[in-house]
């Protein structure tokens, strides 16, 4: 196998009400994200005669963006977590303006091991529309230096995903293709 690999740190805050200490209460992470992207070398050929990249570092920056846009500066919260949905309902009355510009409604738990199958779901959308065809993803995310989650899929975990993970995954990534607010930076 031949990969090629593209990291990024958004920042975050997380909530996990249903959770023991100290994860019910609202902390935030910087987020290292690593993607690992790899294909089996007897298809990469170095451009002699298959694939000149593993996929061009330039087709990954839509990925980044759209991470960005879901989890940089943002209050991640389970959209189906009863505890949470009350706790935003509070905060509304507190700041309306606020919780509705920042807040994220995930279709799971905002867990490292979670966000580490987004992550992989984004860049399988993105990069590939969901045809990973011979490459092989591990998307990383570590919330500090001493732990991490990975989650390494292939074409046939697409399949897999339960449909709320695909349908919020692609329903975001639709979003690369409009205006993107200054995310190029």
């Amino acid at each position: 196998m031949i990969s090629i690999t593209k990291c990024f740190r958004p920042i975050c805050v997380g909530h996990i009400l249903e959770d023991v200490q100290p994860c019910n209460m609202v902390h935030g992470h910087s987020l290292d994200i690593e993607l690992d992207i790899r294909m089996p070398y007897g298809d990469f050929k170095g451009g002699v005669e298959g694939n000149r990249y593993v996929v061009e570092l330039s087709r990954i920056k839509p990925v980044e963006r759209v991470v960005r846009r879901m989890f940089d500066h943002k209050f991640l919260v389970d959209k189906d977590g009863a505890q949470t949905v009350e706790l935003m309902r509070q905060l509304l009355v507190v700041n309306p303006a606020k919780v509705l510009v920042d807040w994220v409604a995930l279709p799971c738990a905002p867990t490292i091991e979670n966000l580490a199958v987004l992550v992989w779901a984004i860049a399988s959308c993105v990069l590939f529309d969901w045809d990973l065809g011979q490459r092989s993803i591990e998307a990383r995310v570590s919330e500090t230096s001493s732990s991490w989650a990975a989650f390494d899929g292939f074409q046939g975990t697409v399949d897999a995903l339960p449909p709320k993970i695909r349908e919020f995954v692609t329903f975001n990534c639709q979003m690369v293709s409009t205006p993107d607010f200054g995310l190029d930076n």
